[in-house]
């Protein structure tokens, strides 16, 4: 004999609760090597990596590296949390990131513009022109 299932306050069949539970170790498994492999495909990163590694060395290119795994850390706990959700259900929060993404990306390149130039024109940290104009 099985037991009558059981009903809430209203007489409606009650619903069961799922629970977040863990994955299983061979799922688990199978996620970690999914993310090493994107992690070793080359990409946008392992470039960005590779420039600052030649320009300015492996201290430098160390630091990239780092710096790479921290953003990735920050964009799965952001992802953890549900901000991501968070953002993609409502169209003003996503709109915000997007802007303030584009205005960080067009200081870092008015930096980058500004920085070029100072080096092409000569000029020094102090403002002087040292060897203007080139020759």
């Amino acid at each position: 004999m099985t037991p009558p299932p059981a009903t809430d306050a209203t007489g409606c069949p009650a619903r069961r609760r799922e629970f977040i539970t863990t994955p299983e170790l061979s799922q688990f498994a199978l996620s970690c090597a999914a993310a090493l492999l994107l992690a070793i495909t080359s990409g946008p990163a392992l470039f960005y990596v590779a420039a600052r590694t030649f320009a300015a060395g492996r201290t430098e290119g160390v630091a990239s590296s780092f710096g790479n795994g921290l953003g990735a850390l920050v964009h799965v706990a952001r992802d953890r949390f549900g901000v991501s959700a968070v953002v993609s259900s409502n169209t003003k929060p996503f709109t915000v990131l997007e802007l303030m993404g584009s205005a960080y990306l067009n200081w870092i390149g008015v930096r980058t513009f500004q920085a070029a130039w100072r080096e092409d024109v000569g000029v020094s940290s102090r403002g002087s022109m040292a060897s203007w104009p080139r020759r």
